[in-house]
């Protein structure tokens, strides 16, 4: 088992994964853990809210209503109707006037989702 370090928490398994391999070939000492790659698990009780945000970067996001209901907004593309591939493009969020923690309506066709428990998204 990897030593207890980095704040690494026990059941953390990317942390742990990175401690394990961290000096082996190709993975040096001093090299920083790739925070971008590692996975964040969130918890909430009974009504916790959270504001407009995007979720890790907006990539690889998924969302596990474990008990009670999950309501979240998620937002489409304007004028890209339901062309998945218009999610893989990122330019949006770099044009002029868009505001990272807010809903710029005028970019997005909003939707209202509600995941019963044990469902995911």
């Amino acid at each position: 088992m990897p030593e207890q370090g980095m704040g690494m928490l026990p059941f953390s398994t990317d942390s742990a994964a990175w401690m394990c391999t961290k000096g082996a070939a190709g993975c040096s000492q001093e090299q920083a853990p790739p925070l971008a790659d590692f996975r964040w698990g969130l918890a909430a009780t009974a009504g916790a809210i959270s504001w407009w945000h995007v979720d890790s970067n907006g990539f690889g996001t998924y969302i596990d209503a474990k008990a009670g209901r999950k309501w979240i907004i998620v937002g489409r593309r304007k004028g890209h109707g339901h062309n998945f591939e218009s999610f893989s493009e990122v330019d949006l969020f770099f044009s002029e006037g868009y505001e990272l923690d807010e809903p710029n309506q005028e970019k997005w066709d909003l939707e209202a989702v509600i995941l019963p428990p044990r469902t995911r998204l």
